[in-house]
């Protein structure tokens, strides 16, 4: 039975992976991303959600850096959605009654030469789409601003328990604005993937900021983070040469879902560890509406104070304005 013969559902058991790739293999990880759906949907699943790049990424690319264009390697690993990877995963999730979410280089289907860090979702249907990540890194941490083209959209994706939006890593740890902005279009869950570096600390920010983000939109948030290394001999996931700059390589795992409550301010739900696991937790997807009983938020952003938001918007665009022509401040 698929998503379109289903009432939308309250009741969502989600799980998230701390997932490391078979490094320069994409078959390989194929398959062992298809492990870890088989088994969350053994344990009941609607929905799984892998890493940013989870599929060869191309964070960090010496290659790229010198060329200040995406390189060789990295063209060739990026796929368009759909395409080989997505249906493979797309197969097996119309098989298992549940959805994906997964990271990925993505090629533009117009144009080749052009490559998006996205996440893809896949379901019961088939793919749903991508969501290209719109805040990319720089030097000297990662060279993905150099490497793909940074996103012009935030789309929610229709499931059997409503709508679902995605953001990928800076999108959310750094850019609250993108979180609000899904919640007050309706989105009932969010799906992050990230790939977010080991640091001292790096832990306690990320749970501070899923319970912080879940709390302020009364929506759950289910963060899925890589685990282990770059690659052997300092390789990037697509084989060739990291950037050479002093920062970890290796990525901090603790894959977590958080939720709203009320009135104690968020609740972590389940936390992984930094070897590679996955964690899960049924949400009960119709407590956010009662939340909202209490404290309608949503309604009052977009009703009464309306004109706050769009002051928020005149002030984002007068800086943007002002970042594209300093003269003009």
């Amino acid at each position: 039975m698929t998503s379109n013969t289903r009432a939308m559902q309250d009741l969502v058991t989600v799980a998230a992976v701390n997932f490391a790739p078979v490094h320069g293999q994409a078959k390989a990880t194929v398959e062992k991303m298809a492990a870890n759906i088989e088994e969350a949907g053994a344990q009941g699943a609607d929905l799984v959600v892998f890493p940013e790049g989870a599929l060869l990424g191309c964070h960090s690319c010496a290659e790229c850096r010198e060329l200040g264009e995406p390189c060789e390697a990295c063209l060739e690993t990026a796929e368009t959605v759909p395409g080989p990877a997505s249906d493979a995963i797309a197969k097996l999730a119309r098989d298992l009654d549940l959805y994906v979410v997964f990271g990925l280089p993505e090629r533009d289907g117009r144009d080749p030469k052009r490559l998006y860090n996205a996440a893809a979702i896949v379901g019961p249907d088939g793919a749903l789409g991508t969501y290209r990540k719109v805040h990319l890194g720089e030097p000297p941490w990662v060279t993905e601003g150099i490497t793909f083209t940074p996103g012009t959209a935030l789309p929610l994706f229709p499931t059997r328990f409503g709508p679902l939006g995605i953001q990928i890593c800076y999108d959310f740890w750094f850019n609250p604005e993108l979180t609000r902005i899904l919640a007050l279009k309706g989105a009932r869950l969010i799906a992050v993937p990230v790939g977010s570096f080991d640091a001292p600390g790096r832990p306690d920010g990320m749970r501070a900021t899923a319970l912080a983000r879940a709390q302020e939109n009364l929506i759950h948030v289910v963060v899925s983070n890589a685990v282990g290394g770059p690659g052997a001999a300092g390789q990037g996931y697509s084989g060739r040469a990291l950037v050479e700059a002093p920062r970890p390589n290796y990525y901090a795992g603790h894959s977590l879902i958080a939720g709203p409550a009320f009135p104690r301010f968020g609740i972590l739900l389940a936390e992984a560890g930094t070897t590679e696991e996955m964690i899960l937790s049924t949400l009960n997807l119709k407590q956010q509406a009662r939340f909202e009983a209490i404290f309608d938020y949503r309604r009052w952003r977009n009703g009464r104070l309306a004109s706050a938001s769009r002051l928020v918007a005149d002030e984002f665009a007068a800086l943007a304005a002002q970042a594209a022509d300093p003269k003009r401040g």
